[in-house]
């Protein structure tokens, strides 16, 4: 079965992709199965799975309606101010023999 699942966890996983782990899941509880175990067995936590039918209806990933600008990202004035400090000759220089060439 194709998934979003693997890797570290914070992974944005597709709403088509929660909705058959949770049936899976569902399925599995409904005929005598532990849910965290059933959860395992999807790729799941159990944690996860609770955060997931929270209210009436499975939630979708909310994070793909932010709109908010990461607070740690650079300013344009600030990106070009580091990109002419370091292509100064002097610098780049330095840094070609060390072997770190900003190209």
């Amino acid at each position: 079965m194709p998934s979003d699942l693997g890797g570290n966890g914070g992974r944005l996983i597709s709403y088509p992709d929660r909705k058959q782990y949770c049936a899976l899941v569902n399925e599995a509880v409904q005929n005598g199965a532990r849910q965290q175990l059933a959860c395992e067995l999807v790729g799941i936590t159990a944690r996860t799975y609770q955060r997931w039918n929270q209210g009436e209806k499975l939630s979708e990933d909310q994070r793909i309606y932010n709109d908010t600008p990461a607070h740690n990202k650079l300013s344009e004035a600030v990106t070009q101010e580091i990109l002419k400090v370091i292509n100064l000759p002097e610098l780049t220089t330095t840094l070609i023999k060390r072997g770190l060439s900003s190209t």
